[in-house]
């Protein structure tokens, strides 16, 4: 009996012990992000990069910016009810002041309803650019009932000809996605104050300005991002979430994943899917698969990509991560940030080939290419990969022979729920 006694005590205390370095309170943090390139040439480089560089990338990455640029409103569309046409019978709500302006949308709507149908085929075939089509909101007590409390102006609702654009949320299917040409230097999204997850920062609590204006007046740097987030980091590196960091330009529609030139004259390949190989029955790959061991060289490697795209090719991409770790009894953050930095240059650098001397360009893809004449172009790709241990509040600079970061990371207590309400308030009462 003494012996299971003392062995629960020891096995109590180990347990203690193992879970003394882990933090008792959330450990949260404001991090912002400074990301500027130097004006400097390709072709000036002392250092060869080798080519091609693929973008950095995990399936648990942060998408913050892309669902600030894009951000997906499907369900927020289909909950709204449907339209119906005002009668002549319905007295307009006394919010209405301007009677001549009610007046010239009822004439409006009238002159409408005399010459097309109020849920076209085709809304835009129909329905004149000079008139806006105002409706009443379906009550959800009695759908044969219109509402008295209906707004005219900003009528809140959807009509019949808009559910077929929102049959995917009945069955999911793949949508392409938008495609984004240029990410703004300055990230000012509203903040989810209070929210247990990541979420980006507006302009107003970004803290680097002063050194963003610097940056931007000097001739030698041009900005690429300023963006700011808060977090909570996890203790340990494989436990961090990665934040995706995208900027500038997107050169996906003027590149292929090698970097070479796609045509201006000839139409542009579908960015969503890879340019099609030629088909072949799956025995026979399999086939010759056994009797060709794959043999996996660069050439090899770099032969089958040629051609193909991707949606994205920004100037600044990759995955970027902040995690705790125990040095000594002592929390310290610690950065790992994995970059890819693009860059345009002329044809031929970096021991590559220009595309007119290239020998494996296919057949089925050399027409989506530019011409000899005007393919003297090259889009190349420059990694960036460090791991730092840095202090809170303090500026760190990370550099890089064609770009440069500044990061500094701030301590945040999320707010209780007096606080919280307080500065929703007050957000609300600024927008």
């Amino acid at each position: 009996m003494k012996g299971k006694l003392l062995l629960a005590i020891v096995t109590t205390g180990l347990s203690l012990a193992l879970h003394a370095k882990e933090p008792l309170v959330d450990w949260w943090f404001e991090i912002e992000v400074l990301a500027f390139k130097h004006n400097t040439p390709v072709a000036e480089l002392d250092e060869r990069f080798p080519q091609p560089v693929v973008t950095p990338a995990v399936p648990s990455m942060m998408e913050l910016i892309k669902q600030y640029l894009r951000p997906d409103t499907r369900t927020l569309r289909a909950s709204l009810p449907s339209c119906l046409p005002l009668s002549d019978s319905d007295e307009p709500p006394p919010s209405v002041a301007d009677k001549a302006l009610l007046n010239t949308l009822t004439q409006s709507i009238s002159s409408l309803e005399s010459t097309s149908p109020l849920y076209p085929t085709d809304p835009e075939e129909h329905f004149s650019p000079d008139a806006e089509v105002v409706g009443k909101v379906v009550d959800s007590e009695d759908s044969g009932k219109v509402s008295q409390s209906a707004h005219w102006l900003n009528t809140g609702c959807q009509y019949d000809f808009e559910q077929r654009y929102l049959a995917d949320l009945l069955v999911k299917t793949p949508q392409p996605e938008q495609h984004i040409e240029q990410v703004p230097t300055t990230i000012d999204a509203p903040e989810k104050i209070g929210n247990d997850k990541p979420y980006l920062l507006a302009s107003d609590s970004l803290q680097l300005h002063r050194l963003a204006g610097k940056l931007r007046y000097r001739a030698d740097v041009e900005p690429l991002l300023h963006l700011g987030w808060r977090q909570e980091v996890q203790f340990g590196r494989g436990r961090a979430l990665p934040l995706r960091l995208m900027g500038g330009k997107n050169f996906a529609k003027d590149y292929d994943v090698l970097g070479y030139p796609l045509g201006e004259d000839e139409p542009k390949p579908d960015i969503n899917t890879p340019l099609a190989s030629p088909t072949q029955p799956l025995m026979e790959k399999v086939e010759e698969a056994l009797d060709n061991p794959l043999v996996l060289t660069k050439s090899h490697i770099a032969s089958e990509q040629l051609g193909q795209t991707i949606p994205e090719l920004f100037e600044l991409d990759g995955q970027f991560k902040v995690y705790l770790k125990y040095i000594n009894r002592v929390p310290y953050l610690h950065i790992d940030a994995e970059l890819v930095h693009r860059r345009e240059g002329d044809a031929g650098l970096m021991n590559t080939q220009p595309l007119s001397q290239l020998q494996a360009v296919p057949e089925t893809s050399s027409a989506l290419y530019a011409s000899d004449d005007s393919a003297n172009r090259q889009l190349y790709g420059f990694g960036f990969d460090q791991l730092r241990r840095v202090i809170s509040n303090q500026l760190h600079y990370f550099d890089h022979p064609l770009f440069g970061l500044v990061v500094q990371i701030r301590r945040y207590t999320k707010p209780v729920e007096e606080d919280k309400a307080e500065q929703e308030q007050q957000q609300n009462n600024n927008q």
